[in-house]
């Protein structure tokens, strides 16, 4: 198998703030193995951010002028498609993880050289492509990638719905890799771990521990989470709840915590590059609102063998088997929430019960390798048509 000099564009890339993100470096992780050179095209979001960086081996590049809005993403594409004109000659393919600016970007910074450009589309893409004010034209240039990547079956429809031809958009579910059964010992020794590394996150053995992660922004749900705890508090004072994050909604969350008086039961830890310690020190993971981008983080908690409560949304409902491999809310209804986390905490049997079939449902239908494979298959598809001048 011949080399492949992978670049993935991704804006918002570290620190991990969001599923995009995690897949971003999953992804660059598994396909360093099949004999891909990964390199991450990324935002520089403040000026003390270092231009260049390396996590797990991945070397990702900061772009300078984050895409803030107006000219700041202007001048941001306008960095974009100079990096990529200028190193052309050392790209075999551009994988952008959405449809939008990047996008546009790449596949006009790029049009006649011999360079596939891959997009992969995330659920809001569509919404967006129909309101923004030049929508229609950055839809149209996304129709001549080389290839549409879908992460689930509603995507693809949404893909084909928005007029994309079929022969270019392939489904890839997103992947997990599974690691050993969590038992009582590598519960308490990633607690123990994270304690000293971060004293806020020290928790008492018994303690019952929930978590969540991703951005800290409006339309998560996090406020109507912190709300729901109340009710989680009175019944199991010692029970914690972290949300894993960084973002505009850090503030306004914490002044809600200390006006329900939660402070000693909600921490906000920050972002981290690696969730394996937090899934293995928890008990219950909580996803409050749809999935940006393939539901990655509930994917890697089922796969730590943790059960989902999570928002009764098309994603999770196939994720989740309706039910099978965790438990629905209907609209994040705080009461709801509440007691269906309380059902999982009383219930230490049903909780076994539910992480055990999560993680058999991703060993089964969302194996890692199965992911990655895929892409690296349709990367040499893609690129195999780029030499016989057909893409």
């Amino acid at each position: 198998m011949s080399s492949l000099r992978l670049v993935l564009v991704n804006a918002r890339y570290w620190p991990l703030t969001g599923e995009t993100e995690q897949f971003v470096v999953d992804t660059a992780d598994g396909l360093r193995q099949m004999a891909v050179s990964p390199t991450v095209l990324t935002a520089r979001w403040a000026p003390e951010w270092p231009p260049e960086m390396v996590l797990r081996e991945t070397r990702a590049v900061r772009l300078p002028h984050a895409p803030f809005g107006g000219w700041s993403t202007y001048r941001y594409m306008r960095s974009l498609s100079r990096w990529l004109r200028e190193h052309r000659r050392d790209i075999d393919l551009v994988y952008v993880m959405n449809l939008r600016h990047e996008a546009y970007a790449a596949l006009t910074a790029l049009d006649g050289a011999r360079v596939g450009v891959v997009l992969r589309v995330r659920p809001d893409d569509f919404r967006w492509l129909e309101t923004a004010l030049r929508g229609s034209r950055f839809r149209k240039r996304a129709a001549h990638a080389d290839a549409i990547v879908a992460p689930n079956q509603m995507l693809l429809d949404e893909s084909l719905r928005h007029g994309f031809s079929r022969d270019k958009v392939h489904m890839i579910p997103n992947g997990a890799s599974v690691a050993e059964p969590p038992s009582a010992q590598s519960r308490f020794q990633a607690r123990c771990a994270l304690a000293a590394v971060n004293f806020s996150l020290g928790l008492a053995e018994y303690a019952p521990l929930v978590v969540t992660a991703g951005p800290l922004r409006d339309g998560r749900n996090l406020v109507e989470l912190v709300d729901s705890w109340r009710y989680i508090a009175a019944r199991w004072p010692s029970a914690k709840l972290w949300i894993l994050g960084d973002g505009p909604l850090r503030e306004t969350l914490y002044e809600r915590i200390v006006d329900r008086g939660l402070q000693h039961q909600i921490v906000l830890p920050g972002s981290f590059d690696d969730l394996s310690d937090v899934l293995h020190a928890a008990d219950i993971y909580v996803a409050p609102a749809p999935s940006m981008d393939g539901s990655q983080h509930v994917l890697q908690a089922m796969s730590a063998g943790l059960p989902t409560v999570a928002i009764d949304a098309p994603e999770f409902r196939e994720l989740l088997k309706a039910g099978e491999a965790g438990r629905l809310v209907p609209a994040f209804d705080r009461r709801a929430a509440a007691e269906t986390i309380a059902e999982l905490l009383e219930t230490p049997r049903l909780s076994a019960q539910l992480g055990q079939a999560a993680r058999r449902l991703v060993e089964s239908a969302f194996p890692a390798g199965a992911t990655w494979r895929a892409h690296r298959e349709l990367f040499e598809q893609v690129m195999a048509s780029k030499r016989r001048g057909t893409a």
